[in-house]
């Protein structure tokens, strides 16, 4: 799965939870058509599209995602296995802000 046509507005984490189909996954066509009726139906994307290009010994499966500007409701920053209950300083300074649009890159950022 080919995610280079992703703009800064497509949540990944939303996507991973709305697809079946996953970058390691072999190429099955009837998943991936799933797959991007889920995400236009979502309601998150301005445009959701796979494009497929079957070659000999294998596919090709791209993903275009347009995210729609969503705006972030609340920032939450939590440890995980041995960070689990750990300090982890102000949430207001991470590039992420509440009431803001959300970008991936500020997402990321944030982590």
């Amino acid at each position: 799965m080919n995610r280079m046509d992703l703009d800064d507005y497509a949540p990944l984490v939303l996507v991973d939870n709305l697809a079946h189909s996953h970058w390691l996954d072999c190429f099955n066509r009837k998943i991936a058509t799933e797959d991007e009726r889920a995400l236009e139906r979502s309601g998150l994307f301005r445009s959701a599209a796979y494009e497929i290009a079957v070659q000999r010994g294998g596919a090709t499966v791209t993903m275009h995602l347009k995210g729609k500007h969503l705006i972030v409701e609340a920032v939450h920053v939590a440890g995980y296995g041995m960070l689990a209950g750990g300090a982890f300083g102000d949430v207001a300074a991470t590039p992420l802000k509440t009431r803001a649009v959300y970008r991936k890159s500020e997402a990321y950022a944030t982590l």
